[in-house]
């Protein structure tokens, strides 16, 4: 298992009861931060295999290969300066397997520099060990750097590969490979794909065929579903939470307020579709077997503001929590608590959206504020409205 306990060192929050709250609408968009990496996710087809057209028509034929995953060519003012690579697959090949994130600059010149990564790599039944620590170790900004480069992208290199051995036709195995990749890049044109052979350093060029986004196995009601890949200018959203909660206990709407995060039509959503990627399909931009919809923000980091007051006579308590529900599979990643002053970080482990819904959520709040947590933010009867920050990152949904 090729993972490091320094750049996913924090604990797991425990699971407490969360009473249903008030639904308020969704967050809405402020921006996407202009300092954030973009975000180039590789996580379509989720899983690759041998496949069989002549058996089920919704199956691919892997063959011979290499195959492109993902793939995205940036001219102009769409050249990043920062990338992050989001790349979560599962093999369940019959031979052995090769994997690669390929840049170059179509041979205009160009660098990329100061890499940084968390990669996973192992036969496994468990997921969410890897998906908290990715999240971990994006949101926290605690990625391990990488030695070697500067590497010059005048001819296409390899930034990042992994060996991986026959794939499990166990469907409670996986043989996994993901990453999460940062790097600085310096060029005014630059290209960037992931990539799959079953031929060690044989990994094709840019025009190399592209998967088709769906699996080669199948889910549990028997259909093929379709995974992530897409490439997007942003990978830090800023939200915010409408309305101000009252911490006056007396006060109406009660005791809770619900917000959607990353909810169909949501703000997240929205900015995170195959219109807005700049991935490249096998005959131009999205939708031509390009992007898909990136609708449980893989890769991306996101902050939500809210709003809070007390109009009552003496001291009120503000309390966060989040809590999975119509996922339509487990929760996890990573969350904090930012404003007013920060708390502890936490990974968040897996919550199954069929779990009893008072065992279903987390209280950020129960680490706050360091260093010593006293489980709640105190809110003066001022009648004063202020601001709380919350991060989240989420590597499965």
């Amino acid at each position: 298992m090729e993972i490091s306990d320094v750049s996913c060192d924090t604990n797991p929050i425990e699971r407490m009861a969360i009473d249903w709250g008030g639904e308020a609408p969704n967050a809405t968009l402020i921006e996407a931060d202009s300092n954030s990496p973009a975000l180039f996710v590789s996580n379509a087809p989720e899983q690759v295999g041998e496949g069989n057209p002549g058996q089920n028509p919704q199956l691919w034929e892997f063959g011979k290969g290499p195959w492109n995953l993902c793939r995205a060519h940036l001219t102009g003012s769409n050249v990043p300066t920062r990338v992050r690579v989001f790349l979560w697959h599962v093999t369940r090949l019959q031979a052995p397997s090769y994997w690669a994130v390929r840049v170059g600059s179509n041979g205009t010149g160009g660098t990329v520099s100061n890499l940084k990564s968390q990669v996973a790599n192992e036969l496994t039944g468990n997921l969410a060990q890897h998906g908290m620590c990715f999240a971990d170790a994006q949101l926290f900004g605690t990625l391990n750097p990488v030695g070697g480069g500067p590497w010059d992208i005048t001819t296409e290199q390899t930034i990042w590969s992994a060996n991986l051995p026959v794939g499990s036709q166990n469907p409670s195995q996986f043989q996994f490979v993901g990453c999460i990749l940062e790097f600085d890049v310096s060029a005014t044109e630059f290209t960037i794909r992931s990539v799959v052979s079953k031929e060690s350093g044989s990994f094709g060029t840019f025009a190399t065929q592209l998967a088709p986004p769906r699996n080669n196995w199948p889910n549990q009601t028997g259909q093929m579903p379709v995974h992530v890949r897409g490439y997007w200018l942003r990978s830090r959203l800023r939200l915010e939470l409408p309305g101000v909660f009252d911490c006056n206990p007396v006060q109406p709407p009660g005791h809770f307020f619900d917000y959607d995060f990353c909810s169909d039509s949501g703000a997240e959503e929205t900015y995170f579709s195959a219109v807005n990627s700049l991935a490249q399909g096998s005959s131009g931009p999205p939708p031509v077997e390009g992007s898909t919809d990136n609708p449980g923000a893989y890769g991306a980091n996101l902050s939500y503001t809210g709003h809070y007051k007390n109009s009552g006579s003496s001291a009120g308590r503000l309390y966060v929590a989040i809590r999975a529900r119509n996922t339509g599979g487990k929760y996890f990643g990573a969350g904090r608590v930012v404003l007013p002053s920060a708390a502890m970080k936490a990974k968040l482990p897996p919550i199954p959206d069929s779990a009893d819904q008072k065992l279903m959520g987390y209280d950020l709040t129960s680490l706050y504020p360091e260093p010593v947590p006293s489980g709640e933010i105190i809110v003066p009867a001022d009648d004063v409205v202020r601001d709380v920050e919350v991060v989240l990152a989420t590597t499965s949904f």
